[in-house]
């Protein structure tokens, strides 16, 4: 316990305590915003992923064969 002391572990406890207390009073429509946001994302990341696979797939089929 002396250690988790020295090391710094009560702010960190602290810390995490606090932010959980901060999270709480978002207002639904905040909530509701990030909701989609992170959806937006996922979708606007999926589509990259495509056009990397795509250009890789290109690059790879115009290489000359040995």
């Amino acid at each position: 316990m002396k250690n988790f002391l020295k090391n710094g572990g009560l702010v960190l406890v602290g810390s995490v305590a606090g932010l959980s207390v901060a999270s709480a009073a978002v207002p639904a429509a905040v909530t509701t915003a990030i909701s989609d946001s992170t959806a937006d994302v996922g979708i606007i990341g999926g589509a990259v992923l495509v056009v990397m696979i795509a250009v890789a797939t290109f690059i790879w089929l115009r290489k000359p064969m040995h």
